[in-house]
C-alpha cells in the first residue's frame, strides 16, 4: 500500500522506493481511517474498536475530537469537525510519516537538511 499524492516520498531509498516504515504508517493510518469513516457513513459501529481509533489519532495528531463521552447517536458534528482536522493534518504530514520502534505507533520524522 503507498500514500496518497500529497507524500513526495521523502522517506524513500536513493531509488525512490518507499521505506518500508513510512508504507507501514500509512497503513496503519488507513486502518483507523476506515474506522472512522464507517461511522460517518452510518455503517457499522463498534465501540472498542471505535475509541481505539479516536485514540489512535488524537494521539498521532494531537487533535482532540470534542466527542469526551462517545454517548448518543453517532456519528455527530463534532467527528465530522474532527475527522477534517486530521485530514488536514494528514495532508500536511502524510510525507513524513513512520511508525516507531515498537511498530505499533505512527510518528512524524521531519527530513534532515
Amino acid at each position: 500500500m503507498s500514500c496518497n499524492s500529497q507524500c513526495r516520498h521523502v522517506d524513500a531509498d536513493a531509488t525512490g522506493v518507499e521505506k518500508p516504515e513510512h508504507r507501514h504508517a500509512i497503513a496503519l493510518w488507513q486502518k483507523e481511517e476506515l474506522v472512522i469513516l464507517q461511522v460517518l457513513r452510518g455503517g457499522e459501529f463498534d465501540q472498542p474498536r471505535f475509541t481505539e481509533a479516536i485514540e489512535f489519532f488524537e494521539h498521532t495528531t494531537g487533535i482532540k475530537s470534542n466527542t469526551a463521552t462517545f454517548l448518543g447517536r453517532l456519528p455527530t458534528p463534532h467527528l465530522k469537525v474532527a475527522f477534517e482536522h486530521w485530514q488536514e493534518w494528514y495532508r500536511s504530514n502524510a510525507e513524513n510519516l513512520v511508525v516507531d520502534k515498537s511498530g505499533s505507533r505512527v510518528i512524524v520524522v521531519k527530513e534532515k537538511r
